[in-house]
């Protein structure tokens, strides 16, 4: 386990040189010089909020530093741009049993939206932009062409194009909204609560975990509600957690 922090960095290193702050936070953990690092990969997550390598490679630095509950913050941010992050799921589990909590939450996402959305926005993208430019040649054809045959293929592969054109953007679309969607909070410190039970009765001092996971229910202006694992409902500030 002691290697463990260490080995994640050389994984995402060849992966990505995008900065010269991401550059100096992989020499830093290198000799083990993690407030360095966590300074540096910070500075890249404040210029790449959406950055998956940026944020995991944030929360191993604020993990060795032993500030656990943001490390988990970046780590469970980064496996939602990411859901395949190699890494990420071991090291939430060491944070997670440095706190002593036991209500980690997996993914929810079925495996085949997993595979959507690690595939990320940008590739989404780009097959949407292929395959319209594709259609636009198919529609050409269609139109100058003189043979039936010719115009009969065309019109089949534009059909399957055009399939695979709102296929695409709709699985851009989808993704983008699930990256930047708030659905979850972690807790930055032991609070207690207020929170109604199942008949809508207001209970108090419901003692709450430092570093768990809890999904958002609803949202006021200075409040979240967070959904407990009962169904039940319970309000907290929002400067208690960290949302993402």
């Amino acid at each position: 386990m002691k290697n463990l922090f260490l080995s994640t960095f050389f994984f995402c290193f060849w992966l990505i040189g995008f900065s010269t702050d991401f550059e100096i936070g992989v020499n830093a953990a290198k000799s083990k010089k993690w407030q360095e690092a966590e300074i540096s990969f910070r500075k890249c997550v404040q210029k790449s909020p959406m950055d998956a390598n940026a944020l995991y490679n944030l929360g191993t630095s604020l993990a060795a530093l032993k500030q656990y509950p943001e490390a988990i913050w970046a780590l469970e941010k980064s496996m939602k741009i990411n859901p395949e992050f190699s890494g990420a799921k071991e090291n939430l589990q060491f944070c997670y049993a440095k706190l002593g909590v036991n209500d980690y939450l997996a993914s929810e996402l079925s495996p085949f939206e997993q595979r959507v959305f690690s595939f990320g926005v940008d590739n989404w993208t780009y097959c949407a932009l292929i395959s319209a430019f594709f259609i636009a040649i198919i529609i050409w054809l269609t139109i100058t062409s003189k043979n039936s045959m010719v115009r009969k293929i065309t019109l089949i592969f534009g059909f399957l194009l055009g399939c695979f054109l709102i296929f695409s953007l709709k699985n851009a679309i989808q993704s983008n909204a699930y990256q930047n969607k708030i659905t979850h909070a972690i807790l930055q410190s032991d609070i207690s609560a207020v929170f109604n039970d199942a008949l809508g009765n207001m209970k108090v001092d419901l003692n709450l975990k430092m570093g768990s996971k809890y999904r958002i229910g609803e949202f006021s202006r200075e409040r979240v509600g967070l959904i407990l694992q009962n169904q039940s409902v319970v309000w907290i500030e929002k400067s208690a957690a960290k949302l993402f």
